[in-house]
């Protein structure tokens, strides 16, 4: 699964659990953690996957591109007026639940991990 899947899914399954920004210190220390994490079915992209720590947070700078490239494109939309909340835009959705559908049950039971420790940075973040 590429960062692009994986990105599409992990906001796909925490939409409706937790509010979605795109607080890039919050989404890079997500990836870092599971980049850390030795758990089944992590999709090999997070082996390549490179963090700077040049400031205050592991940054990826790939991770970051994505997720402003997913705002850029349409594929993310805005729900709050100062940019603080997003959600997948409702033409995206019904693809990414196909994609979903199609995984094995590592891939899911790690996305399921996933989803977990992001509530968790998203939660710690918003306070």
């Amino acid at each position: 699964m590429p960062l692009g899947d994986f990105v599409g899914l992990l906001m796909l399954l925490l939409q409706g659990k937790i509010t979605i920004s795109l607080n890039m210190e919050t989404w890079n220390l997500l990836f870092y953690r599971l980049k850390k994490k030795n758990i089944a079915g992590k999709p090999a992209f997070f082996e390549k996957m490179q963090f700077d720590w040049d400031g205050p947070y592991p940054k990826s700078p790939e991770l970051s591109h994505y997720l402003n490239c997913l705002s850029m494109f349409g594929v993310l939309v805005t729900t709050s007026p100062r940019f603080q909340e997003y959600k997948l835009d409702e033409k995206h959705t019904p693809i990414l639940k196909k994609k979903y559908e199609a995984l094995d049950e590592t891939a899911k039971l790690f996305l399921d991990h996933a989803v977990k420790i992001a509530m968790e940075e998203f939660t710690k973040r918003a306070k």
